[in-house]
């Protein structure tokens, strides 16, 4: 039986997002590098690309999925079913979205 829960971190103004790995134009990691660094060892899934503007600034990101092995006790797991009463910021419900239709389950209303 498959388990799905998703890893969350407490972000600011009291609204929870996924944990993320900025990647700067020097930097010697790999996106996937700096992401097992954040969530812990896993296998990544890449999602697409999701974007979301404030005012007149378009924001851009790479989702990715992460099945972890082990996690870091600063994240929190949230089963699917949960996620409708957590505050998120918008970009962060726009990747939740996208990874609930990559796992095939349909989120609570």
């Amino acid at each position: 039986m498959a388990f799905t829960a998703f890893l969350l971190a407490p972000g600011g103004k009291a609204l929870w997002e996924f944990p993320r790995a900025e990647i700067g134009p020097r930097s010697e990691d790999s996106a996937d590098d700096s992401l097992r660094r954040v969530v812990g060892p896993g296998w990544i899934e890449d999602l697409g690309e999701v974007s979301h503007h404030v005012s007149r600034f378009r924001i851009e990101c790479r989702a990715s999925l992460v099945r972890c092995e082990t996690t870091s006790p600063l994240l929190e797991w949230y089963e699917p079913e949960r996620l409708s009463v957590v505050p998120m910021p918008a970009l962060s419900v726009k990747v939740l979205k996208l990874a609930l239709k990559h796992l095939g389950v349909n989120p609570a209303p």
